[in-house]
């Protein structure tokens, strides 16, 4: 294996490894970065996202099927007991 031939604590002097090493470094802190930043937003997303589910939910139960319901009894002329 190549990292057997070329242990890493060998790159930054090696004379046709250093600079090929540091790119390639570079770019996987790049990588880690990005992956860390993506993490974050997709936990703020999923956070607003649960957030507006709720909010849904909680103006249909308490907005929208009461008035089904009271559109409902008036078409059916069932008197209203509203409790």
């Amino acid at each position: 294996m190549l990292i057997e031939r070329y242990p890493r604590e060998q790159w930054p002097a090696h004379a046709n490894l250093a600079e090929m090493a540091r790119f390639w470094l570079s770019r996987h802190a790049v990588f880690r970065e990005l992956s860390a930043t993506t993490k974050e937003i997709a936990a703020q997303f999923r956070g607003a996202l649960l957030k507006g589910l709720v909010r849904h939910l909680d103006d249909e139960e308490n907005l929208i099927v009461p008035l089904i319901l009271d559109r409902g009894e008036e078409a059916l002329g069932v008197a209203h007991h509203g409790g």
